[in-house]
């Protein structure tokens, strides 16, 4: 159950993370830090929750939903 919590943090830590690349959201370095938010907390985050395993496709989806996440909270930080 901890690897749960562990995990859930992290991927908040990744939407917190996310929020504050919003509030620059016209510097040319945020879309490479979002892919790299989307990648590396929402997949690693996955992996210590233990979902790595559940398939390529799965995977895929989760990690697109995630990055639609990433991106509203984004560009709701930028109008903030």
């Amino acid at each position: 159950m901890s690897e749960i919590v562990l995990g859930s943090l992290l991927a908040i830590a990744g939407l917190v993370s996310a929020a504050v690349a919003g509030r620059h959201l016209a510097a040319s370095w945020v879309p490479g830090a979002l892919g790299g938010i989307t990648g590396g907390f929402g997949i690693g985050a996955l992996h210590i929750a233990g979902y790595g395993d559940i398939g390529l496709l799965s995977l895929s989806g989760i990690l697109v939903i995630y990055g639609l996440f990433v991106g509203a909270v984004a560009i709701l930080a930028s109008r903030s």
